[in-house]
């Protein structure tokens, strides 16, 4: 590990290449990105993928959790634990996505909020995003994270971004009802340096209803047709 001052960077050395060729990686970046960015608390990479297939870059990713890092099929282990990354270790960057620590904020924890050692996480974005100013970011969580505390939790986090020049919105967006089976409802929030690109953006998704009948069927028919 390198020391910088208080904080202390894993080696480059860390971020090892998980398969001997890459191209057997499921998921690759663009060829010619047109932006690039950071997958922190990458899990396995739920929130990478869109952001690669609307033509980004990635160029670090973070997670501690040894499984999930196995299980994020880039072709690169992510770095781990970000409390020990040092910012300017990171490289620079357009757009920071952070799915940070939810069991803070979650019914089915213990809700402890900034007291839980999780529910700091936050302020590892704040300190990234203090370092870099990219021009957007993308932050999701359980949708608690907004009532937490009687709304004094989600206030800390919005002041701080906007502190930190960002102008924000927000929703709690639900899986169902963008074509999938599951019922998982995570507040999403968006922030731009520019107030007018944030003006621009908006929450309005047509909802797309999930068909477990046509999705059986386009899932078999080729399946069918295939000869014997």
């Amino acid at each position: 590990a390198v020391a910088h001052g208080d904080m202390v960077s894993e080696p480059p050395v860390f971020q090892l290449n998980l398969f001997h060729d890459l191209l057997n990686a499921p998921f690759h970046d663009s060829a010619s990105p047109k932006f690039t960015f950071v997958d922190l608390f990458a899990g396995i990479g739920g929130i990478r993928i869109p952001f690669t297939e609307l033509g980004g870059k990635c160029v670090f990713s973070s997670e501690w959790d040894k499984a999930a890092q196995i299980s994020y099929n880039f072709g690169e282990v992510p770095f781990g634990d970000i409390t020990k990354i040092n910012s300017d270790s990171i490289p620079k960057h357009d757009v920071l996505l952070a799915g940070f620590p939810c069991q803070a904020f979650s019914i089915i924890g213990k809700m402890k909020g900034f007291a839980d050692t999780r529910g700091t996480m936050f302020f590892e974005v704040a300190r990234i995003l203090q370092h870099h100013h990219p021009k957007a970011i993308l932050l999701e969580n359980v949708k608690q994270l907004v009532s937490h505390d009687g709304g004094k939790t989600f206030k800390v986090i919005l002041d701080t971004l906007a502190e930190l020049g960002y102008s924000v919105k927000w929703k709690i967006l639900n899986a169902l009802d963008f074509g999938l089976p599951q019922k998982r409802e995570r507040v999403i929030i968006v922030g731009f340096k520019s107030a007018a690109a944030c003006e621009q953006f908006n929450f309005d998704f047509e909802p797309i209803a999930y068909n477990l009948f046509w999705k059986t069927i386009r899932m078999w028919i080729p399946h069918c047709l295939l000869p014997t």
